[in-house]
């Protein structure tokens, strides 16, 4: 698996988890942003493709994860680099988008992760079962044309996950894309930036 890096030797890394697209510029803006805030960033090929798609590929993006690679694939790769991951660094956290969303939450039942952010994970309402061993942080767009929105919160609440709805729609949080709300970007990132400055396992947002 081919996966981009960004090594200061910090003592804690993120394990970025792209879009549908793939390690886009959209993923190289966040490995950037966190590298500037004292993280190792590490950024796995979940799609298996060279080149990622572009936005006006969505549909076959999206159809090239679902039938090729699938949540349960990915998640199991990305175990395997978080074990590895774990003899190097004294905290390990996930940030995923989307589908890197979903993925991240299977991997927070991991207790070697420290934590767990999530970007529009719609597909996070179908693996509730899955209980976290490490704080999560969800994050959502408050116009979602896949499913209903405040139902799913509410269930992430009750299992003590941080949620919160942010005005804009799935992809808001992406400078490169038509969806960019940058009021709600900075609102994001703010939250983000709160929730990984938190020390104690046991503090949920």
């Amino acid at each position: 698996m081919n996966i981009y890096k960004i090594e200061h030797n910090q003592k804690k890394v993120i394990v970025l988890l792209h879009e549908i697209y793939g390690i886009n510029d959209h993923m190289k803006y966040y490995a950037d942003l966190f590298c500037d805030l004292g993280y190792d960033v590490v950024c796995p090929n979940l799609i298996n493709k060279e080149r990622p798609f572009s936005y006006e590929r969505e549909h076959q993006a999206y159809q090239h994860f679902t039938e090729k690679i699938v949540f349960e694939v990915a998640a199991s790769d990305t175990k395997k680099i978080i074990e590895e991951l774990s003899s190097i660094y004294e905290e390990i956290y996930i940030m995923g988008f989307s589908i890197g969303a979903t993925v991240a939450w299977i991997c927070s039942e991991i207790k070697k992760v420290n934590g767990v952010v999530c970007f529009y994970g719609s597909r996070i309402r179908n693996y509730l079962e899955i209980v976290p061993a490490c704080p999560v942080l969800c994050i959502y767009a408050e116009s979602e044309k896949s499913f209903e929105i405040l139902g799913l919160v509410k269930k992430l609440v009750e299992k003590q996950v941080g949620s919160h709805v942010l005005k804009g729609a799935h992809g808001f949080a992406d400078p490169y894309s038509s969806k960019f709300n940058k009021d709600s970007y900075e609102k994001a990132i703010a939250i983000v930036k709160k929730f990984l400055l938190k020390k104690t396992r046991n503090k949920w947002i």
